[in-house]
């Protein structure tokens, strides 16, 4: 039996149905793989949230600890703080017993030099200090606001030493100013670095009193403020046999 123009139609119409309805089929399918994976994910972040509340809680738990270790210790500081301040706080007498001595006057420095030596230093046109430059920014910081100090308008820089040239009034000034420094300061390395420069400017000026020039222009003045030990004497070998 022979199909009409109207079947022909109709066939058409259910085949391209039919291709519509496997489109479909394969886009439900396609859906269905994305909520799968999507099921996945979601059950892989439940666990991380699940995960990392346990974390916290971990961590809560720790913090309590620590917590209340710290306000531990934090007792137990205090505890020591307050001995020890009592062990510093208490006198001697509380200790022993004893009666606390009562100290003795403090011996009277040399607030000023010999006279005759700053006679001699003012007699002196120029000098040369070579010194660490720490020493000469001591010396400057000591002797700054001394009345005759003249802060010299050069210095020579050479490996962490300076060399500086200053008059007879600077000199008086200095050795005035490190002998009232010495006097009375209570820190020990201040005076000990005022008396040292001291010394060597007191040496020097001696030298030109027992030794001064009687003509000519004699011998530089050079303060060296530079201790160091002396070279090792050079060592004495035998004679060889052979006279070489």
């Amino acid at each position: 039996m022979l199909f009409g123009s109207a079947d022909r139609k109709q066939l058409a119409h259910i085949a391209q149905n039919t291709q519509q309805l496997t489109r479909i089929t394969q886009q439900l399918g396609d859906i269905a793989g994305r909520l799968q994976n999507l099921a996945v994910e979601l059950a892989t972040v439940k666990q991380q949230v699940s995960d990392q509340q346990q974390t916290l809680h971990r961590i809560g738990q720790d913090t309590a600890v620590l917590t209340t270790g710290l306000a531990e210790i934090k007792t137990a500081a205090r505890d020591v703080s307050t001995r020890l301040h009592d062990l510093v706080t208490a006198r001697p007498a509380d200790r022993t017993g004893e009666p606390v001595p009562a100290p003795g006057p403090r011996p009277p420095a040399e607030a000023e030099p010999d006279a005759d030596v700053l006679r001699a230093a003012a007699g002196i046109a120029h000098a040369t200090l070579v010194a660490h430059r720490d020493t000469w920014a001591f010396l400057i910081e000591v002797a700054a606001g001394e009345r005759h100090f003249h802060v010299p308008g050069q210095v020579d820089d050479h490996d962490g030493c300076v060399s500086v040239r200053f008059s007879g009034p600077s000199i008086v000034a200095a050795l005035t100013r490190l002998a009232r420094v010495s006097a009375e300061t209570d820190n020990p390395v201040t005076r000990a670095v005022a008396d040292q420069i001291r010394h060597k400017i007191t040496a020097v000026v001696h030298e030109v009193v027992d030794n001064p020039r009687a003509d000519g222009d004699g011998a530089p003045v050079r303060i060296v403020v530079d201790d160091r030990p002396a070279r090792p004497a050079p060592e004495e070998r035998p004679p060889r046999p052979d006279g070489a």
